[in-house]
Protein backbone atom coordinates (compact mmCIF):
# COMPACT_ATOMS: atom_id res chain seq x y z
CA UNK A 1 0.00 0.00 0.00
CA UNK A 2 1.47 3.48 -1.05
CA UNK A 3 0.97 6.40 1.47
CA UNK A 4 -2.03 8.44 1.89
CA UNK A 5 -2.62 11.96 2.60
CA UNK A 6 -5.99 13.55 3.59
CA UNK A 7 -5.39 17.56 3.06
CA UNK A 8 -8.31 19.78 4.56
CA UNK A 9 -6.92 23.05 3.75
CA UNK A 10 -3.99 23.33 1.14
CA UNK A 11 -3.57 25.17 -2.33
CA UNK A 12 -2.47 24.59 -6.00
CA UNK A 13 -1.74 27.84 -7.91
CA UNK A 14 -4.36 29.49 -5.18
CA UNK A 15 -7.21 27.26 -5.60
CA UNK A 16 -8.20 25.28 -2.63
CA UNK A 17 -7.38 21.72 -2.22
CA UNK A 18 -8.46 19.33 0.04
CA UNK A 19 -9.61 15.02 -0.08
CA UNK A 20 -7.67 11.90 -0.04
CA UNK A 21 -4.93 11.34 -1.98
CA UNK A 22 -1.35 9.28 -3.04
CA UNK A 23 1.66 10.85 -1.36
CA UNK A 24 4.70 11.08 -4.41
CA UNK A 25 6.91 12.98 -1.90
CA UNK A 26 6.82 13.67 1.54
CA UNK A 27 5.98 17.35 3.44
CA UNK A 28 8.80 19.56 2.89
CA UNK A 29 9.32 23.26 4.39
CA UNK A 30 10.31 25.71 1.27
CA UNK A 31 10.69 29.11 1.48
CA UNK A 32 6.94 29.94 0.97
CA UNK A 33 5.67 27.51 3.23
CA UNK A 34 5.48 24.05 3.31
CA UNK A 35 4.03 21.62 0.59
CA UNK A 36 3.78 18.31 -0.25
CA UNK A 37 3.44 16.43 -3.58
CA UNK A 38 0.63 14.08 -4.44
CA UNK A 39 -0.65 12.29 -7.50
CA UNK A 40 -3.40 14.36 -9.06
CA UNK A 41 -6.40 12.12 -9.37
CA UNK A 42 -8.12 14.75 -11.97
CA UNK A 43 -9.53 17.01 -9.32
CA UNK A 44 -6.37 19.25 -9.43
CA UNK A 45 -7.07 21.72 -12.31
CA UNK A 46 -4.20 22.86 -14.49
CA UNK A 47 -1.87 20.04 -12.92
CA UNK A 48 -0.09 17.58 -14.40
CA UNK A 49 -0.11 13.83 -12.90
CA UNK A 50 1.60 15.63 -9.99
CA UNK A 51 0.92 18.37 -8.05
CA UNK A 52 2.77 20.23 -5.85
CA UNK A 53 0.21 21.51 -2.66
CA UNK A 54 0.73 24.11 -0.44
CA UNK A 55 -0.06 22.98 3.30
CA UNK A 56 0.63 23.66 6.63
CA UNK A 57 1.81 20.42 9.06
CA UNK A 58 -1.51 20.37 10.87
CA UNK A 59 -3.41 20.37 7.38
CA UNK A 60 -3.04 16.92 6.56
CA UNK A 61 -2.73 13.40 8.30
CA UNK A 62 -0.81 10.41 6.27
CA UNK A 63 -1.62 6.67 6.49
CA UNK A 64 0.47 3.96 5.41
CA UNK A 65 4.03 3.53 4.70
CA UNK A 66 6.19 4.75 2.20
CA UNK A 67 7.95 1.86 0.55
CA UNK A 68 11.48 0.84 1.18
CA UNK A 69 11.33 3.27 4.15
CA UNK A 70 11.03 3.29 7.95
CA UNK A 71 11.00 6.50 9.61
CA UNK A 72 12.35 5.70 13.10
CA UNK A 73 10.41 7.67 16.38
CA UNK A 74 12.76 10.56 17.81
CA UNK A 75 14.28 9.77 21.01
CA UNK A 76 15.47 6.72 21.14
CA UNK A 77 18.13 5.16 22.84
CA UNK A 78 21.35 5.73 20.83
CA UNK A 79 22.30 2.30 21.26
CA UNK A 80 19.21 0.82 19.46
CA UNK A 81 19.98 3.26 16.54
CA UNK A 82 22.83 2.13 15.82
CA UNK A 83 22.34 -1.48 16.11
CA UNK A 84 23.15 -3.75 12.97
CA UNK A 85 22.14 -7.33 11.94
CA UNK A 86 24.25 -8.97 9.18
CA UNK A 87 22.31 -10.82 6.32
CA UNK A 88 21.85 -14.06 8.20
CA UNK A 89 20.95 -12.72 10.60
CA UNK A 90 18.26 -10.62 8.96
CA UNK A 91 17.29 -13.99 7.32
CA UNK A 92 17.16 -16.20 10.15
CA UNK A 93 15.10 -13.62 11.67
CA UNK A 94 12.71 -13.83 8.73
CA UNK A 95 12.66 -17.78 9.06
CA UNK A 96 11.27 -17.23 13.06
CA UNK A 97 9.15 -14.46 12.85
CA UNK A 98 7.39 -15.96 9.57
CA UNK A 99 6.67 -18.99 11.77
CA UNK A 100 5.47 -17.20 14.65
CA UNK A 101 2.72 -16.03 11.80
CA UNK A 102 1.77 -19.26 11.45
CA UNK A 103 1.53 -20.39 14.99
CA UNK A 104 -0.08 -17.78 15.67
CA UNK A 105 -2.82 -17.82 13.18
CA UNK A 106 -3.78 -21.77 14.26
CA UNK A 107 -3.82 -20.41 18.07
CA UNK A 108 -6.48 -18.18 16.78
CA UNK A 109 -8.42 -20.65 14.20
CA UNK A 110 -8.24 -22.85 17.72
CA UNK A 111 -9.88 -20.09 19.62
CA UNK A 112 -7.03 -19.46 21.99
CA UNK A 113 -6.28 -16.14 20.35
CA UNK A 114 -9.37 -13.58 20.15
CA UNK A 115 -6.84 -10.95 18.04
CA UNK A 116 -3.89 -11.09 16.24
CA UNK A 117 -2.56 -7.85 13.77
CA UNK A 118 0.48 -8.24 11.81
CA UNK A 119 2.23 -5.39 10.00
CA UNK A 120 4.43 -5.27 7.26
CA UNK A 121 4.80 -3.40 3.95
CA UNK A 122 2.87 -4.49 0.84
CA UNK A 123 4.18 -7.60 -1.06
CA UNK A 124 6.31 -9.50 1.58
CA UNK A 125 3.82 -12.54 2.29
CA UNK A 126 1.70 -11.27 5.29
CA UNK A 127 -1.76 -13.14 3.67
CA UNK A 128 0.45 -16.44 2.27
CA UNK A 129 1.45 -17.86 5.84
CA UNK A 130 -2.18 -17.31 7.38
CA UNK A 131 -4.49 -18.70 4.51
CA UNK A 132 -2.45 -21.42 4.26
CA UNK A 133 -2.26 -22.11 7.60
CA UNK A 134 -6.38 -21.66 7.64
CA UNK A 135 -6.61 -24.11 5.00
CA UNK A 136 -4.79 -26.41 6.93
CA UNK A 137 -6.68 -26.39 9.83
CA UNK A 138 -9.90 -26.43 7.71
CA UNK A 139 -8.43 -28.88 5.71
CA UNK A 140 -11.05 -31.84 7.26
CA UNK A 141 -13.99 -29.11 7.14
CA UNK A 142 -13.58 -29.18 3.49
CA UNK A 143 -13.18 -33.16 3.09
CA UNK A 144 -16.90 -33.67 4.79
CA UNK A 145 -17.99 -30.47 2.76
CA UNK A 146 -18.71 -28.53 5.76
CA UNK A 147 -18.32 -24.86 5.36
CA UNK A 148 -14.53 -23.52 6.57
CA UNK A 149 -14.41 -21.95 9.69
CA UNK A 150 -12.69 -19.06 7.96
CA UNK A 151 -13.17 -15.92 5.79
CA UNK A 152 -11.13 -13.75 4.09
CA UNK A 153 -12.12 -9.79 3.52
CA UNK A 154 -10.03 -7.56 1.37
CA UNK A 155 -10.19 -4.40 -0.72
CA UNK A 156 -11.76 -2.14 1.76
CA UNK A 157 -14.90 -2.56 4.40
CA UNK A 158 -17.95 -0.39 5.44
CA UNK A 159 -19.83 -0.33 8.77
CA UNK A 160 -22.38 -1.62 7.51
CA UNK A 161 -20.26 -4.64 5.72
CA UNK A 162 -18.51 -4.62 8.86
CA UNK A 163 -21.37 -5.22 11.14
CA UNK A 164 -22.70 -8.12 8.51
CA UNK A 165 -19.26 -9.79 8.23
CA UNK A 166 -18.57 -9.96 12.13
CA UNK A 167 -22.50 -11.32 12.81
CA UNK A 168 -21.70 -13.97 9.76
CA UNK A 169 -18.57 -15.28 11.59
CA UNK A 170 -19.20 -14.76 15.27
CA UNK A 171 -18.98 -18.20 16.45
CA UNK A 172 -16.32 -19.23 18.80
CA UNK A 173 -13.66 -21.39 15.97
CA UNK A 174 -14.71 -18.63 13.34
CA UNK A 175 -11.81 -16.34 12.12
CA UNK A 176 -11.84 -13.39 10.05
CA UNK A 177 -9.06 -12.15 8.28
CA UNK A 178 -8.64 -8.43 6.97
CA UNK A 179 -6.19 -7.71 4.28
CA UNK A 180 -5.58 -4.36 2.36
CA UNK A 181 -9.15 -2.94 4.38
CA UNK A 182 -6.50 -0.39 6.11
CA UNK A 183 -9.33 2.19 5.04
CA UNK A 184 -11.38 1.03 8.36
CA UNK A 185 -9.26 3.26 10.52
CA UNK A 186 -10.47 6.29 8.92
CA UNK A 187 -14.08 5.01 10.08
CA UNK A 188 -15.20 6.15 13.57
CA UNK A 189 -17.90 3.28 13.44
CA UNK A 190 -16.07 0.55 12.01
CA UNK A 191 -13.16 1.48 15.00
CA UNK A 192 -15.47 1.01 17.36
CA UNK A 193 -16.81 -2.55 16.12
CA UNK A 194 -13.14 -3.76 15.62
CA UNK A 195 -12.08 -2.38 19.44
CA UNK A 196 -15.16 -4.15 20.81
CA UNK A 197 -14.81 -7.11 18.85
CA UNK A 198 -11.25 -7.68 19.73
CA UNK A 199 -11.65 -6.65 23.66
CA UNK A 200 -10.57 -8.87 26.74
CA UNK A 201 -13.93 -8.83 28.03
CA UNK A 202 -15.24 -12.17 28.77
CA UNK A 203 -18.29 -11.49 26.32
CA UNK A 204 -17.62 -9.26 23.42
CA UNK A 205 -20.81 -7.65 22.40
CA UNK A 206 -21.38 -6.19 19.18
CA UNK A 207 -23.61 -2.87 18.49
CA UNK A 208 -25.86 -1.17 16.05
CA UNK A 209 -27.92 1.43 16.60
CA UNK A 210 -28.63 2.97 13.78
CA UNK A 211 -31.68 2.81 11.69
CA UNK A 212 -31.10 0.84 8.87
CA UNK A 213 -32.20 -3.03 9.45
CA UNK A 214 -29.54 -6.08 7.96
CA UNK A 215 -30.58 -9.44 7.00
CA UNK A 216 -28.79 -12.85 7.05
CA UNK A 217 -28.04 -14.65 3.82
CA UNK A 218 -31.70 -16.42 4.54
CA UNK A 219 -33.30 -13.40 4.55
CA UNK A 220 -33.72 -13.09 8.28
CA UNK A 221 -33.32 -9.86 10.35
CA UNK A 222 -30.01 -9.37 11.49
CA UNK A 223 -30.37 -8.45 15.47
CA UNK A 224 -28.79 -4.61 16.89
CA UNK A 225 -26.40 -6.78 18.96
CA UNK A 226 -24.57 -10.01 19.90
CA UNK A 227 -22.09 -11.34 21.32
CA UNK A 228 -18.89 -12.01 19.23
CA UNK A 229 -17.30 -15.09 20.17
CA UNK A 230 -14.98 -15.57 17.20
CA UNK A 231 -11.33 -14.64 16.93
CA UNK A 232 -10.15 -11.55 14.59
CA UNK A 233 -6.62 -11.45 12.13
CA UNK A 234 -6.01 -8.27 10.98
CA UNK A 235 -3.50 -7.71 8.15
CA UNK A 236 -1.95 -4.32 7.98
CA UNK A 237 0.53 -1.80 6.36
CA UNK A 238 -0.07 0.88 9.00
CA UNK A 239 2.52 0.46 12.05
CA UNK A 240 0.25 0.38 15.10
CA UNK A 241 3.30 2.01 17.01
CA UNK A 242 4.14 4.59 14.77
CA UNK A 243 1.25 6.71 13.52
CA UNK A 244 1.98 9.69 12.11
CA UNK A 245 -2.05 10.82 12.06
CA UNK A 246 -3.32 12.07 15.65
CA UNK A 247 -6.43 11.39 14.88
CA UNK A 248 -6.56 7.36 14.77
CA UNK A 249 -3.29 6.99 17.06
CA UNK A 250 -5.22 7.23 19.71
CA UNK A 251 -7.48 4.18 18.79
CA UNK A 252 -4.57 2.11 17.17
CA UNK A 253 -3.34 1.97 20.58
CA UNK A 254 -6.41 0.65 21.90
CA UNK A 255 -6.59 -2.20 19.67
CA UNK A 256 -2.98 -2.41 20.21
CA UNK A 257 -3.64 -3.50 24.26
CA UNK A 258 -6.55 -5.57 23.52
CA UNK A 259 -4.34 -7.89 20.73
CA UNK A 260 -1.48 -10.39 19.93
CA UNK A 261 0.55 -7.21 17.70
CA UNK A 262 3.21 -8.45 15.37
CA UNK A 263 5.61 -6.30 13.53
CA UNK A 264 7.53 -8.12 10.97
CA UNK A 265 10.32 -5.63 10.46
CA UNK A 266 10.30 -5.17 7.10
CA UNK A 267 11.06 -1.62 6.59
CA UNK A 268 14.18 -1.20 4.73
CA UNK A 269 15.44 -0.85 1.03
CA UNK A 270 18.00 -3.94 2.38
CA UNK A 271 15.30 -5.92 4.16
CA UNK A 272 12.83 -6.36 1.14
CA UNK A 273 15.76 -7.39 -0.72
CA UNK A 274 16.91 -9.79 1.54
CA UNK A 275 13.08 -11.22 1.72
CA UNK A 276 13.52 -11.54 -1.87
CA UNK A 277 16.55 -13.72 -1.46
CA UNK A 278 14.66 -15.24 1.39
CA UNK A 279 11.41 -16.48 -0.36
CA UNK A 280 13.34 -17.69 -3.51
CA UNK A 281 15.60 -19.76 -1.40
CA UNK A 282 12.59 -21.18 0.15
CA UNK A 283 10.91 -22.55 -3.04
CA UNK A 284 8.51 -19.60 -4.07
CA UNK A 285 9.33 -20.10 -8.10
CA UNK A 286 9.57 -23.92 -7.47
CA UNK A 287 6.15 -23.79 -9.91
CA UNK A 288 7.75 -21.75 -12.49
CA UNK A 289 9.99 -25.11 -13.57
CA UNK A 290 13.44 -22.56 -13.92
CA UNK A 291 16.92 -24.34 -13.01
CA UNK A 292 18.41 -22.43 -10.10
CA UNK A 293 20.71 -20.41 -12.53
CA UNK A 294 17.71 -19.20 -14.09
CA UNK A 295 16.18 -18.80 -10.81
CA UNK A 296 19.52 -16.95 -9.60
CA UNK A 297 19.07 -14.73 -12.64
CA UNK A 298 15.83 -13.75 -11.74
CA UNK A 299 16.82 -12.67 -8.08
CA UNK A 300 19.85 -10.63 -9.61
CA UNK A 301 17.72 -8.63 -12.01
CA UNK A 302 15.56 -7.55 -9.37
CA UNK A 303 18.57 -6.36 -7.57
CA UNK A 304 20.72 -4.84 -10.45
CA UNK A 305 16.90 -2.56 -11.13
CA UNK A 306 15.83 -1.63 -7.32
CA UNK A 307 16.45 1.85 -7.86
CA UNK A 308 14.38 1.58 -11.26
CA UNK A 309 11.24 -0.45 -10.45
CA UNK A 310 7.46 0.33 -10.15
CA UNK A 311 7.62 -1.39 -6.74
CA UNK A 312 9.64 -4.00 -4.80
CA UNK A 313 7.60 -6.80 -3.58
CA UNK A 314 7.20 -9.93 -4.18
CA UNK A 315 4.82 -9.91 -6.61
CA UNK A 316 7.73 -8.53 -8.86
CA UNK A 317 9.55 -11.38 -8.06
CA UNK A 318 6.92 -13.41 -9.83
CA UNK A 319 6.57 -10.97 -12.55
CA UNK A 320 10.33 -11.63 -13.28
CA UNK A 321 10.15 -15.65 -12.89
CA UNK A 322 7.15 -15.12 -15.96
CA UNK A 323 9.33 -13.40 -18.45
CA UNK A 324 12.38 -15.86 -17.54
CA UNK A 325 10.19 -18.93 -18.96
CA UNK A 326 9.14 -17.31 -22.03
CA UNK A 327 12.81 -16.52 -23.41
CA UNK A 328 16.06 -18.80 -23.15
CA UNK A 329 18.76 -16.12 -22.15
CA UNK A 330 18.42 -13.56 -19.63
CA UNK A 331 19.24 -10.99 -22.44
CA UNK A 332 16.22 -11.71 -24.20
CA UNK A 333 13.55 -11.26 -21.40
CA UNK A 334 15.11 -8.73 -19.12
CA UNK A 335 14.34 -6.16 -22.78
CA UNK A 336 10.97 -7.16 -21.80
CA UNK A 337 11.31 -6.65 -18.09
CA UNK A 338 12.62 -3.12 -18.37
CA UNK A 339 9.41 -1.94 -20.12
CA UNK A 340 6.93 -3.64 -18.26
CA UNK A 341 8.15 -3.80 -14.41
CA UNK A 342 10.14 -0.03 -14.59
CA UNK A 343 8.84 2.99 -14.33
CA UNK A 344 9.32 5.72 -16.89
CA UNK A 345 11.43 8.01 -14.78
CA UNK A 346 13.13 4.62 -14.10
CA UNK A 347 13.81 3.51 -17.52
CA UNK A 348 15.12 7.03 -18.34
CA UNK A 349 17.60 6.79 -15.49
CA UNK A 350 18.44 3.51 -16.09
CA UNK A 351 19.67 4.40 -20.00
CA UNK A 352 21.34 7.50 -18.43
CA UNK A 353 23.57 5.03 -16.11
CA UNK A 354 24.25 2.64 -19.08
CA UNK A 355 25.16 5.86 -21.35
CA UNK A 356 27.69 7.10 -18.65
CA UNK A 357 29.09 3.45 -17.88
CA UNK A 358 29.92 3.36 -22.14
CA UNK A 359 31.45 6.53 -22.15
CA UNK A 360 33.90 6.12 -19.35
Amino acid sequence: MTVQIKITNGTYRNQPVEGLFELAKEWKLGVNGGFVTVVNDGSIEGAGDKARVKVAQDDFEMFGELAGEYHAPKGKDKVVEEFEETDEEIINRFEKTFSFVDTMTAAAQDGKILGLVISGPAGIGKSYGVEKTLEKKNMMRVIRQEPEHYELVTGGTSAPGLYKKLYENKKAGQVLVFDDCDSAFWDELQLNMLKAAMDTKPKRRICWMKDRVFKDEGGDPIPTSFVYEGSIIFLTNTKFDHCRSAKIAGHLEAIMSRVHYMDLRIDSLREKLLRVKHVVGAGMLNKHNLTEAQKQDVVDYVYENVDYLHELSLRTVLKVADLAMIASTKGAWAEIADETLLSKNGLIRKTIAKRELAAA
